[in-house]
């Protein structure tokens, strides 16, 4: 019934850049970088890193419809998998990478639960994190962000390997700030409109909600906020796909229309002339006076 076509990465070295093979590939997933999740301008585009049985890592890229299918079989399989086989890959040399491309993504069962991370000095040893939590982080390294595939607005990246350690910190001697929101007046949105160089938090009035969900409409799920800022502007803060469920789960657990929204690391764009600021895979949503940020704004408002 199965009958794949495994190749060592010596061997796949081999047909590199030839189009003579496309072999099949199992790996462990380490990490997936997508532009569909992240609301990222231009071809859709899905890379993920897989560790191979032999220890290196390689680059499985998919592009467009097949980007799009592997969001829908991810979805459906409802958390990321550990072990990824994909099959009849394009292998490509690009930089210092082995990159595979053209491929059919099948995954295998994850069996850590969620909030937990291998110790990756002792794979037999796992690391539970918890929200809120202080840890110390070393034996990491630091690259230069991809501008493609950003998941954040910071220029550089944290990469682990194979020397990278976290231990809980049970005391700090700086005191940890509960709330660090980077809100920024409407003209300094502007300025950063349509570069990508900046993810900044919004708070708002809320004045309207128009949802695909709420309104039985077909398609991809979608939410749209209009919010108020402070200074007068009206923008609309969109959500799609997992994070617009996300807003209804906590709009219907709260139980009433909240007056004012904050929305963290959103992508602002201008559309025909309207500022429009997209939810990203890193965007969190406060409902009145869940923050004290969110409080004095309520309490203004309400006054």
């Amino acid at each position: 019934m199965e009958l794949f076509r495994f190749m060592a990465y010596s061997q796949i070295l081999e047909f590199t850049n030839t189009g003579k093979q496309l072999p099949d590939a199992i790996g462990e997933l380490n990490a997936t970088r997508s532009t569909i999740t992240d609301r990222l301008p231009g071809a859709q585009h899905v890379m993920l890193t897989l560790r191979l049985r032999s220890g290196e890592n390689v680059c499985v890229s998919m592009f467009d419809s097949l980007a799009l299918a592997f969001h829908t079989k991810l979805d459906s399989y409802g958390r990321e998998p550990r072990v990824v086989i994909a099959t009849s890959v394009n292998p490509k040399v690009v930089g210092a990478m082995t990159k595979v491309t053209n491929v059919r993504a099948v995954e295998v069962p994850h069996p850590m639960g969620q909030g937990e991370e291998k110790d990756l000095r002792n794979p037999s040893k796992k690391v539970r994190t918890y929200e809120g939590s202080l840890y110390t982080l070393t034996g990491f390294g630091v690259v230069r962000s991809n501008n493609n595939f950003r998941l954040s607005d910071a220029s550089f990246s944290i990469r682990f390997n194979e020397g990278t350690s976290l231990e809980k910190v049970t005391a700090s001697a700086r005191p940890i700030l509960m709330e660090l929101f980077r809100f920024m007046a409407y003209s300094q949105i502007l300025e950063f409109t349509n570069t990508g160089k900046q993810l900044p938090d919004v708070i708002g009035e809320l004045n309207a909600i128009r949802s695909t969900i709420t309104d039985r409409l077909p398609g991809a799920h979608r939410v749209m906020l209009t919010l108020r800022l402070r200074s007068g502007e009206n923008v609309c803060v969109s959500m799609f796909d997992s994070l617009a469920l996300a807003f209804h789960t906590k709009l219907d657990s709260y139980g009433r229309e909240p007056r004012v929204v904050i929305a963290t690391r959103v992508n602002h764009k201008i559309v025909e002339g309207r500022l429009f600021l997209n939810g990203t895979s890193s965007t969190h949503l406060y409902f009145d006076s869940e923050t004290a940020a969110g409080k004095e704004v309520f309490d203004m408002y309400d006054s």
